[in-house]
C-alpha cells in the first residue's frame, strides 16, 4: 500500500549565490524566470507573490532577507501617474516531484523497529573523510528534489577537521561490505552515492548556543539523483491545506541510524514514533537551554 508522507520542517531558507545586476537582462512583468537557486518562477510584483509577502512579514524578518530578496529582481514595470517604476521580483513557483513520499509498503505500527527496503526512500545516509584515509558515517538527512537533501547545520558546521564527501540512498545495513543485495524476487538493490557539490547551513545557526537555534542545512549534490522504487523525494509542505494540518499528538515518524538506547550508533537503519509538540512547547525549552 503507498502511502503519502511529507517532511515537517521547522524553518529553513532558500540560499542563493547572485544578484540582478547592470548587465543582465530586465524581464517584464509575467515573463517566465529563474531564481538564483534554480527553482523556476514568474517576473510579478511583490503584491502577487505570497512567496516574497510572507518573508517580509515574518516577525524575524532579517538583513539576510533583504539580501536574498535582492537577488530576486528579475525587472521593472512603469505604471501610469506613478513616478518611478514597480519592481518585478523572480517568484518561485514550488512543487513537489509527482513521485514524492511514496512508500510501498504495507500499514504498521512502529516501536523503534528496524525498517523495511524502500521505507523511506528518501533517507540518505552522510558518509565523511575523518582522516587517515577514514570513511565513516556520522549523520542522515532527507532527499528533497533531485539535487537537493536537507541535513542539520550542526552536521557540517560543527565538524570542521571532517569533509562531508558524499550521501547514500538506499542504505539498510551500513556496516555490510556489499554494495547490492538480492531480493525474495530475485531482484538485485544497490545502495547508490552522490557527492556533495555544496554545503549550505542556516546563516543564524550557533553552533557554541546549547540549544543549537536553526540547525538546519541544504546540501546540494554533484549529480541529480535517479528516481525509483527505493530512492525517492519526501513531500515538502508546500500546499496550505498541509501547513494548516494539526500537529499536537499527531504521531511523526523519526528515522535514521543514529544513536540507540545502549547509547551506541545503530549500523541498520531504524524509525520510531513520537507525538507532535506545539511552537510554545519547543520555544519553553530552548529558554531553558538559553
Amino acid at each position: 500500500m503507498e502511502r503519502l508522507v511529507c517532511l515537517v520542517v521547522v524553518s529553513w531558507s532558500l540560499i542563493v549565490v547572485s544578484r540582478v545586476g547592470a548587465d543582465d537582462v530586465l524581464l517584464n512583468n509575467g515573463d517566465a524566470c529563474q531564481t538564483p537557486s534554480g527553482t523556476a518562477g514568474i517576473c510579478e510584483p511583490v503584491k502577487n507573490c505570497s512567496y516574497v509577502r510572507k518573508i517580509l512579514q515574518s516577525p524575524d524578518f532579517s538583513h539576510y532577507d533583504t539580501t536574498y530578496l535582492e537577488t530576486l529582481k528579475c525587472g521593472e514595470m512603469t505604471v501610469p501617474m506613478r513616478k518611478k517604476p514597480i519592481p518585478l521580483l523572480c517568484c518561485p513557483k514550488f512543487g513537489n516531484s509527482p513521485t514524492c513520499g511514496a512508500q510501498n509498503i504495507a500499514d504498521r505500527i512502529y516501536f523503534g523497529e528496524e525498517t523495511e527496503r524502500g521505507e523511506h526512500p528518501w533517507a540518505g545516509l552522510l558518509f565523511y573523510n575523518v582522516g587517515r584515509n577514514r570513511t565513516v558515517p556520522k549523520c542522515g538527512g532527507a532527499l528533497v528534489s533531485e539535487r537537493y537533501v536537507i541535513t542539520a547545520a550542526h552536521c557540517t558546521v560543527d565538524k570542521p577537521n571532517w569533509k562531508l564527501l558524499y550521501v547514500r540512498f538506499n542504505e539498510f545495513n551500513s556496516s555490510s561490505p556489499d554494495n547490492c543485495t538480492t531480493a525474495e524476487d530475485d531482484e538485485i538493490i544497490c545502495r547508490e552515492d552522490y557527492a556533495v557539490e555544496s554545503i549550505i547551513p542556516h546563516p543564524d545557526y550557533d553552533m557554541h548556543n546549547i540549544s543549537r537555534p536553526n540547525d538546519i542545512c541544504i546540501l546540494r549534490l554533484a549529480t541529480d539523483v535517479t528516481f525509483n522504487d527505493y530512492v525517492r523525494p519526501i513531500c515538502l509542505p508546500f500546499d496550505l491545506s498541509i501547513q494548516q494540518l494539526p500537529v499536537v499528538d499527531e504521531i511523526f515518524t523519526v528515522t535514521g541510524w543514529g544513536e540507540t538506547e545502549e547509547r551506541r550508533p545503530s549500523d541498520i537503519q531504524k524509525h520510531v514514533d513520537l507525538p507532535g509538540l506545539d511552537n510554545e512547547a519547543c520555544n519553553s525549552v530552548y529558554a531553558v537551554a538559553n
